[in-house]
C-alpha cells in the first residue's frame, strides 16, 4: 500500500461519494464527473490500496471490508482540511460564485428559499443554493454533504449549533367546500368523526396531534399518510379528508388552494424552526455571512404566514 503522499484529494472524494451512493452513475452525477472518469479513479484507487474497494452486488457497489474501514477516517480528515483551508480566508458576496447545501423539509423550502433567493439575488448574485431532503442522513453528512439544515430538531449532537428563527403552531385544513365542517371551528367530535391525513416525515406514522389525544385517551382515524406536507394539502382541497399542519405552511397552501384554515380542537404546544450547523463550517467566513443573513432576515420575511385570523 503506498503512501499518503502518492494520492491525490480527488480520488478521496470518488471514493467517499461511492461509499454512499454505492453507483458508479450516481457518483458521476453528484461530483459532475462523466463514468469513465469515476471508472478510472476507482482503478486508481484500487491500485493504490491493493483492494476492490467496491464489488458489484446486483444493481449496487458495495464497499469491502476495507472501504468501510477507511471511509470513515478519510471523511474525518477531509473535513478537517476543508476547515483549515477556509479558516483564514475571506468571503465576498457580491462577486462569490459558491453553492451551498441545505437540508430542508419540503415545507420549509417552500416556506424560507423565495425570500433567502430574494436576498442572494440583491445581495450576492453568484451564489447558489441547493436544497437536500431532510433526513438522519443528511444530519450525519453536516459539514460535507450539507452545511445548513433549517427545520425541528429536538436533540442534536454536541458539536452542533442552533440558532432558532421561529416558533411554529398548528393548524387544521379542510376544503373550502366540505360538506361536514362548514363552519370557522371544529369540536373535537367531529375532528375525531373526519378521516385524517396524517403527516409524518420520519415514517413513525404517529404524529403530534396522535400523542395529544393519546394522552386524552382518544385515537384520531387516520386514513391516508404522507411524510411530506405539501402534497397533503392538495390532497384536502379536492377529497373531504382534513389534516393538521403547521401554520406557516396551511397559510400558504390557503392563497394557492380551496382550503380553509382553523384552529384545531385541541392543545398542542408546536415547536421551534431553528438554523442549525456543526463545527466542521463554524469559522468558515463565507458560512458565516449566510447564517447571518438567514437570521437576520427570514423570521421577518416569513412572519406574514404565521399569522392566525381572529375567530370569532
Amino acid at each position: 500500500m503506498n503512501n499518503i503522499h502518492n494520492i491525490e484529494l480527488r480520488l478521496l472524494r470518488v471514493l467517499l461519494s461511492l461509499k454512499e451512493t454505492q453507483s458508479v452513475s450516481l457518483t458521476a452525477s453528484k461530483l459532475q464527473l462523466t463514468q469513465s472518469a469515476v471508472s478510472h479513479s476507482l482503478k486508481l484507487l484500487r491500485n493504490h490500496f491493493d483492494d476492490a474497494l467496491f464489488v458489484r452486488s446486483g444493481h449496487t457497489m458495495a464497499p469491502t471490508s476495507l472501504a468501510e474501514a477507511l471511509c470513515p477516517a478519510i471523511r474525518e480528515a477531509l473535513d478537517y482540511l476543508g476547515q483549515a483551508l477556509r479558516i483564514q480566508g475571506s468571503f465576498s458576496p457580491d462577486i462569490s460564485e459558491r453553492t451551498f447545501t441545505l437540508a430542508v423539509t419540503d415545507y420549509v423550502e417552500a416556506i424560507c428559499f423565495p425570500p433567502i433567493l430574494r436576498l442572494l439575488s440583491s445581495q450576492a448574485p453568484g451564489v447558489k443554493l441547493v436544497a437536500r431532503p431532510m433526513n438522519d442522513h443528511q444530519l450525519a453528512a453536516m459539514g460535507r454533504e450539507t452545511e445548513i439544515a433549517i427545520g425541528h430538531f429536538p436533540s442534536l449532537p454536541e458539536n452542533f449549533h442552533r440558532v432558532k428563527l421561529w416558533h411554529e403552531s398548528f393548524t387544521t385544513i379542510v376544503s373550502a367546500d366540505h360538506p361536514r365542517v362548514t363552519s370557522d371551528r371544529i369540536s373535537l367530535e367531529q375532528f375525531l368523526r373526519e378521516k385524517h391525513i396524517l403527516i409524518s416525515p420520519d415514517g413513525s406514522g404517529f404524529g403530534m396531534v396522535d400523542k395529544e389525544l393519546l394522552a386524552m385517551g382518544q385515537k384520531r382515524i387516520v386514513q391516508h399518510t404522507s411524510r411530506g406536507f405539501l402534497s397533503p394539502g392538495r390532497w384536502v382541497a379536492s377529497t373531504e379528508f382534513i389534516a393538521t399542519i403547521p401554520s406557516s405552511i396551511a397559510n400558504l397552501l390557503r392563497a394557492e388552494l380551496p382550503v380553509r384554515c382553523l384552529p384545531p380542537p385541541l392543545s398542542l404546544q408546536g415547536y421551534d424552526v431553528s438554523l442549525v450547523w456543526n463545527d466542521v463550517n463554524h469559522h468558515d467566513a463565507g458560512h458565516q455571512w449566510l447564517r447571518q443573513l438567514i437570521k437576520s432576515h427570514l423570521p421577518e420575511m416569513t412572519g406574514h404566514l404565521r399569522q392566525t385570523e381572529k375567530v370569532k
